[in-house]
This record gives structure tokens, C-alpha cells and sequence, in this order.
């Protein structure tokens, strides 16, 4: 694994951005396409442009162009976390594009609404609004778990797993044959059956495609014995309803271990469907919203926490393979194995070791790392996290203050 070394940007005074549109309105009917957004100059941290270093190492493109592409991720991503919120019946997909006319698309199921319309035009860049979507996310989410439990349920199926297209917002199941008996289209019926009920309660159709091909092969990310949180690496600090802990991935060991200076006693994990976590409490130990991210005991403070976007610059940090930067490949993933709220990251580095680490960008929490996926090879594919907000379905919140 290559190393970066990351200290020379300690001393990088903060930069900035300067959008180069020169503003929008609505160039289409409501429910049609339309480009929206204030262009303005956008702040780029001192933490957010080491990272951005990392990333533009890792695409092989220069600081500048990587500044270029992905300055204002985050606050689309906010945005977008604001509308999975104001407009669950109608928000659909997400995708960063980070090009010159528009940096971001979004979809909703009909037309958006004023306040949603709202939310996008005050980012400092431009964002096309799409209202031509068949369905919500939510709906989305349903029909990728309950299709690809359906499909992986099919005798002669040898795995199946399932994602959410954010250029398309279908939901696609890859599944492998055990033998080449069972014919594609009895699959295909078998899916659609299962989402049946869905699709009445929409009344459009929850877009749905699925594909004989391969499957990889998913790895959990943690050896019995590693060093770090039991198994494991600790991932970010935790509040909920006022008591304090440290997150880790759900297919970690839940055993009471010594952490920090104090014993760390289990709480609760989720169900594979609802993500890859756990966390743990301690008995008065001060807990702060620090985290790790560099083998030299780097810290940084979290201030945020908020879910990725497709297409999205994202960094992550595991005791095995210390820190590493890419891109953010899908948000919607349901593994061969049931895990779902993943997403996938690319190029994939993550090791043995490495799940329950923390992923980031500057200072905003994003993820906690899952495990990885090879090809029948055995090469590398995509690593796989839970994303951030998989943490409110245990009760569970970021902790953002000291």
C-alpha cells in the first residue's frame, strides 16, 4: 500500500473557489428540467484541500483540477440531506457532476416543490432539477432490498446483489447461476412480483432491471485479534438521547474491550438492512467529537455529519491501511451478503482491519467502512461503507461538539 505523506499541508491557508457562471432561472415548465443555483465563491478549508490533495494524487489530476471539480460537494450534500428530510415523497437521486454548466442534478418524482426549489437555488452553483423521476428514494430503497432478497431466494441463484443507478434512478439486481437452467425472464417475473405491491402503492412503477452477470465476491473488513477497537477500528464518537459513545462496524465483535482509557460496554447493532453498525458506551469517560485520520495520530474535529453523493470526492481512515481518498461510485447498495444503505467507493484499498473506520471529507462526517468486493479473479472492485445517516435508524447522532 502506498503511503501519502500528508504534513506539508498543515501550513496551506484556506482557499477559495469562484464559480464561473454568471446565474440562473428556470428554463423549463415546472416537472420539467430546470437549472437553478447563485453562483458565488465557495470556501475550500485547509481541511478539505489536504484532502483534495489526496484525491487529486489518487485520479491522477493536478490540485487545481481537483479544487475545480469538487469544490462545493458538501454543500450540496447538505442540501440533499435537508430534502431526504422536507421532501420524502418526491425526492429521488442525487449525483454530483462537477462540471462547468451544472455541478449537481437532482431528480424528484413530479414536480419539486417551491421550498425545494428554495433549498437549491441558494447554492453557489449551478444545479439541474429534474422532476421526471418514477420514484422516491424511499421507495427506491424498499424495492432494492425487497428484489434483490427475492432474486438471492431463487433456487439456482448463486448471489444477487442490487443498486440504486443515480443516473437513472432504476434499481438494477446483478445476480450468478449456480447452472444455466433458470431463464433471465422467469428472474425477471420473480422480481417484479416481489416489488408488486410497491408499485401499486406509486401507481407509476418502481423502475427495475435485472441482469444475468457477475457478482463480486464481499469482504468484511476485520480480523479476529487486529489491533484497534477489538477487531476492528473505532469509528466516530456518538450521542444519543444525551449518552456518549464510539461507533464500529455491526459485524465487529460486540464484547466489552478496554478503549481509550476506560472499559467500552456494548449498546446495540443494526439489522443488515438498515447498514453495518454498532456502538458502545463508557462508564464516565469523557468522549469528544475527534477523530483519527492519520497514521502520525493525526485529529481532526467533526462538525458536521452528512451522506455522500454519487460522483463525490470522500476519504476514509482504518488502522490497516492508514488514510486513502477517491470518489463515491453509488449511494444505494445492497451487498451479496444483505447489507444495505451502503455505498461504494473507488479505487478500493481497504483491508482486513480497516471496518468501522470513520469516512469523511474536511471536517464532515460521511460513512463507516463495511468491507471491500472482488471480481472472480480476486481483484479489486469497490470498497463498501454504511453511510452516516444509517446511524438515526439506532438512535444514534454524530457528535459534533466537545
Amino acid at each position: 500500500m502506498k503511503r501519502r505523506n500528508t504534513a506539508f499541508m498543515a501550513i496551506v491557508a484556506a482557499a477559495t473557489f469562484l464559480s464561473s457562471q454568471a446565474g440562473y432561472a428556470a428554463d423549463g415548465p415546472p416537472g420539467a428540467t430546470t437549472l437553478v443555483g447563485t453562483p458565488a465563491e465557495i470556501s475550500v478549508s485547509d481541511a478539505e484541500r489536504e484532502d483534495l490533495a489526496m484525491v487529486a494524487e489518487t485520479l491522477g489530476i493536478s490540485l487545481e483540477a481537483a479544487i475545480d471539480r469538487f469544490s462545493g460537494q458538501e454543500l450540496f450534500a447538505a442540501a440533499v440531506d435537508q430534502l431526504r428530510q422536507t421532501e420524502a415523497d418526491t425526492f429521488s437521486t442525487v449525483l454530483w457532476q462537477g462540471d462547468d454548466r451544472y455541478r449537481a442534478v437532482v431528480s424528484f418524482r413530479g414536480a419539486p416543490s417551491e421550498a425545494a426549489l428554495d433549498i437549491l437555488k441558494e447554492l453557489p452553483f449551478g444545479v439541474l432539477v429534474r422532476g421526471d423521476a418514477r420514484a422516491s428514494e424511499a421507495d427506491l430503497i424498499d424495492a432494492q432490498t425487497v428484489a434483490r432478497e427475492a432474486v438471492a431466494a431463487i433456487p439456482g441463484v448463486a448471489a444477487a446483489d442490487s443498486v440504486i443507478d443515480d443516473h437513472n434512478g432504476e434499481v438494477v439486481v446483478t445476480y450468478s447461476l449456480l447452472d444455466g437452467d433458470l431463464l433471465a425472464t422467469e428472474v425477471a417475473r420473480i422480481a417484479a412480483s416481489a416489488v408488486a405491491s410497491l408499485d401499486a402503492r406509486l401507481g407509476t412503477g418502481i423502475p427495475l432491471r435485472t441482469v444475468e452477470g457477475f457478482v463480486p465476491t464481499e469482504h468484511e473488513t476485520a480480523i479476529v485479534g487486529g489491533n484497534g477497537f477489538l477487531d476492528c477500528t473505532a469509528g466516530f464518537a456518538v450521542t444519543s438521547s444525551g449518552t456518549t459513545g464510539i461507533s464500529t462496524a455491526g459485524h465487529c465483535l460486540n464484547d466489552t474491550t478496554y478503549y481509550g482509557g476506560s472499559y467500552a460496554y456494548f449498546e446495540a447493532q443494526s439489522a443488515p438492512a438498515s447498514g453495518d453498525v454498532q456502538w458502545h458506551t463508557f462508564n464516565g469517560a469523557a468522549v469528544t467529537n475527534k477523530f483519527r485520520y492519520t497514521s502520525s495520530g493525526g485529529e481532526r474535529f467533526v462538525t458536521s455529519a452528512v451522506n455522500p453523493v454519487s460522483g463525490s470526492a470522500i476519504c476514509y481512515w482504518g488502522l490497516t491501511t492508514g488514510n486513502n481518498c477517491g470518489t463515491v461510485t453509488a449511494v444505494n447498495y445492497c451487498s451479496p451478503s444483505g447489507y444495505c444503505l451502503l455505498f461504494r467507493y473507488g479505487p478500493s484499498t481497504a483491508e482486513y482491519g480497516d471496518s468501522g473506520g470513520p469516512w469523511y471529507f474536511g471536517n464532515v462526517g460521511k460513512g463507516i467502512t463495511h468491507g471491500f468486493l472482488t471480481n472472480g479473479l480476486g481483484f479489486r472492485v469497490d470498497d463498501l461503507a454504511t453511510r452516516v445517516g444509517a446511524l438515526n435508524l439506532l438512535n444514534l447522532a454524530v457528535k459534533v461538539t466537545p
